[in-house]
């Protein structure tokens, strides 16, 4: 289990002498302005390993974990104007706020989870597969779309491990891999999703008003790339010259919608 706290705070102070206030009145000289950001997170899991060799020759690594986090971040902010001369930046010897100005307050929390399953297999230290399924779910997209499932496979070959390659005495080590894969990532904020409504500050004969700031999309799902790789990687001459060749490449999957 992990927990983690974070707290900052930014001070900016124009002292009412500045030139920026001339031609204002005494109660406008002087700005200060306070922020403050604080963060709060946990995240817990657990996870299962199994491995094994059997005759001598199969390898097997299984490995399964759950996960879950949670993200708060919440930020204030305000602003003082009108300082007498000669005062510091304290906050109470101001005479005001700006007009029509206010405290700003702003307040976010984001969940995931997750289940992962991977497998590991290895003969005689020749042949290699892996593979992996994993199930997401994240507060950071819509109400139908919030879990997701992404998988890997991917597979080597150590040619240097074959008995006929014994022929070639000055190449220690040679390998070929290849891997595919779906991945997704949530690089949305949490309001993306949530309708935003806000409380304007006029009241008319209907009551106080209130707007919409943001439409929250309840189908607003993951960005999926499909991404596959391949490479060699070798050794010659008693690893005095070794190197890797490597392909990439990521196609984005277009949404459903």
């Amino acid at each position: 289990m992990q927990v983690g706290k974070t707290t900052a705070t930014a001070i900016s102070f124009t002292p009412p002498e500045h030139t920026s206030f001339d031609n204002r009145s005494v109660y406008e000289r002087g700005r200060y302005t306070e922020s403050q950001t604080s963060s709060f997170n946990y995240a817990v899991n657990a996870m299962l390993t199994y491995a094994r060799v059997f005759r001598g020759v199969h390898s097997v690594n299984a490995t399964a974990r759950a996960e879950g986090q949670e993200t708060n971040n919440r930020r204030t902010s305000f602003t003082a104007v009108g300082y007498p001369a000669g005062t510091n930046g304290n906050p109470s010897f101001s005479f005001g706020y700006d007009e029509l100005g206010k405290p700003a307050y702003s307040a976010s929390r984001f969940r995931r989870n997750n289940l992962l399953a991977s497998l590991n297999y290895a003969y005689d230290n020749r042949y290699m597969i892996d593979a992996s399924l994993r199930y997401d779910g994240s507060t950071a997209f819509g109400s139908n779309k919030k879990y997701a499932s992404f998988w890997s496979v991917g597979g080597g070959w150590n040619i240097h491990r074959e008995t006929w390659f014994k022929q070639f005495s000055w190449l220690e080590f040679l390998k070929i891999r290849a891997n595919v894969g779906l991945t997704g990532n949530q690089n949305f904020g949490s309001l993306r999703s949530t309708s935003v409504y806000n409380y304007e500050s006029y009241v008319n004969l209907f009551g106080q008003a209130l707007s919409l700031q943001a439409m929250g999309n309840p189908n607003l799902e993951w960005q999926n790339t499909l991404s596959s790789s391949g490479g060699i990687d070798f050794a010659f001459w008693k690893n005095r010259l070794n190197g890797s060749f490597n392909v990439y490449k990521n196609i984005p999957i277009p949404s459903s919608l």
